[in-house]
């Protein structure tokens, strides 16, 4: 799995994660576990990661035709990443 971190999440709930807890949220590849998540962060914003929690969020509900058969989005994941008080990612603020 080369590309495990997809995106950073930027919303209202994010921005309080980062004030409060120095918790970061990035969207990730739904087939990765945590370890690999800490290792890529490391790897890529040279940064320690002290907690990373996981969530599986299911695909949204998509209306396909007039008879009313129901499709849904893809499944995908959400990463919690938190650091050591002092450490931030640069590139996020």
């Amino acid at each position: 799995m080369t590309n495990i971190i997809k995106a950073p999440l930027v919303s209202e709930k994010a921005a309080g994660l980062k004030e409060k807890r120095n918790t970061y949220l990035f969207r990730v590849d739904a087939r990765a576990n945590k370890v690999q998540i800490a290792q890529a962060i490391k790897n890529f914003f040279g940064v320690t990661p002290v907690l990373v929690r996981t969530a599986t969020i299911k695909g949204k509900k998509r209306p396909q035709n007039k008879w009313r058969k129901v499709t849904y989005g893809p499944n995908w994941k959400k990463a919690f990443i938190t650091l050591k008080k002092g450490e931030s990612i640069k590139e996020l603020e």
